[in-house]
């Protein structure tokens, strides 16, 4: 999905693995990364900031192939007015991991 190189800490959050928790209650253990594999990750909604953990950025499900929900896609809004270096990253719910070796 990604190289280990991808996971960081986005301006803000409290590191790159946290707990957060969605408006339904259900908790998602997630970690932040700067890319994906595109070939892995399939966007399956519109960008919303409704209920975003992180202000200013829309997020867009994300699902793999087989149709797991692997965590969202958060993208800064408007990107020009902040200035932030940091437009886009993901984040991956930590149960929807495997290693490769």
């Amino acid at each position: 999905m990604a190289p280990i190189t991808s996971v960081f800490s986005v301006p803000g959050a409290l590191g790159s693995n946290s707990a957060y928790v969605n408006p339904h209650g259900a908790v998602h253990q997630t970690i932040t990364l700067r890319s994906v594999s595109s070939s892995v990750a399939l966007e399956a909604s519109l960008p919303t900031l409704t209920d975003t953990w992180f202000p200013g950025y829309a997020w867009t499900v994300l699902y793999c192939g087989c149709g797991e929900h692997l965590g969202w896609k958060f993208t800064l809004i408007p990107p020009a007015e902040r200035g932030d270096s940091v437009t886009e990253f993901y984040g991956i719910r930590a149960s929807a991991l495997t290693s490769e070796r």
